[in-house]
Order: structure tokens, then sequence, then C-alpha cells
């Protein structure tokens, strides 16, 4: 599995091509997997949210978790105010610390 290509931005489509709901696929990997106590969720989402408004959301009163970490969607990393999208797959990944 990699993650290391880069999304370019989504654009907004007009209001004719717009849904109150989208449902996502999100996938935790590491750390994340053990503090959050699952590998992956279904979910069903407001339309036109961001990944970062999605990890607030799901990190929310979690203090163990880290504020910064990495994300991708459709295994490709994305910006933060990338929209997700109906069927998108986002994963979330904690900070790489290099050194022992």
């Amino acid at each position: 599995m990699t993650y290391l290509r880069r999304k370019s931005r989504n654009t907004l489509k007009s209001a004719g091509h717009h849904r109150d709901k989208v449902n996502i696929r999100v996938r935790f990997f590491a750390s994340l997997k053990q503090h959050l106590g699952q590998a992956e969720l279904q979910l069903e989402i407001s339309s036109m949210q961001t990944v970062t408004a999605l990890w607030e959301t799901l990190s929310a009163g979690k203090d163990a978790l880290p504020k910064q970490i990495l994300f991708a969607v459709n295994q490709e990393y994305v910006h933060a105010e990338y929209c997700l999208k109906d069927g998108d797959e986002v994963a979330f990944f904690p900070p790489v610390s290099e050194g022992h």
C-alpha cells in the first residue's frame, strides 16, 4: 500500500451537483489505531467537509492523539482543506519521528 502521491486541489462543483451527505471510509494507522480502538470506520458526513474538519471531529476529547497528523484520500496525500467526496477513502497517519 502506497500513500506517497500528492493529489491536486478539489474544484468546487456547481450547486446542481451538490449533495447534503456523502459516504466515506476512514482508516487509522499505527498508534492512531490503538488510541481509537479500531482500524476503520464507514461514515456518512456532511458534504463539503474537509479532511481537517473530519480529524477535528474524530479526535475531539481524545488528549492522547497527536494534533498534527498526516492524511491521504484515495491513497494520495492531500492538502488540509481538501473537501471529501462520496466514496472517498480517508487515511490518517501519526507523524513519523526520526531517530530511536
